[in-house]
């Protein structure tokens, strides 16, 4: 039997869809991408979770100040990070010790899922 018009158009769609997708980084690896950029930037290797959930808000072009509708927190940072084994730890960062992260928490997802930084 041959396949309608209708399907073979809605299969051409369907996959220039997702072609259009491919250029972009999945969710959590744009997450992976942004961290290693604020640890990069501020030359730090110790971040506490509020820190870390404010600096990725406050960058621009990045989905995260609009995270399922509003800025991300220290939760939906936790969550997605969960999928790489990552979880927030007591951390010292001079007299203090907030649940964050260091960055070598991050080497092997930085490694395995993300392109080598430019």
């Amino acid at each position: 039997a041959l396949v309608s018009t209708k399907w073979l158009d809605k299969c051409r769609s369907a996959y220039l869809a997702m072609e259009d997708f491919e250029d972009e980084l999945p969710l959590s690896a744009q997450l992976l991408s942004d961290i290693r950029d604020i640890f990069t930037e501020k030359g730090i290797s110790k971040l506490s979770s509020q820190d870390l959930a404010n600096s990725l808000a406050d960058l621009d072009d990045q989905p995260w100040a609009e995270y399922k509708g509003k800025r991300i927190t220290t939760n939906g940072v936790a969550n997605l990070l969960k999928a790489y084994g990552i979880r927030p730890k007591s951390i010292r960062i001079g007299a203090n010790t907030p649940k964050g992260y260091e960055i070598t928490q991050f080497s092997d997802a930085f490694e395995r899922y993300l392109e080598p930084p430019v």
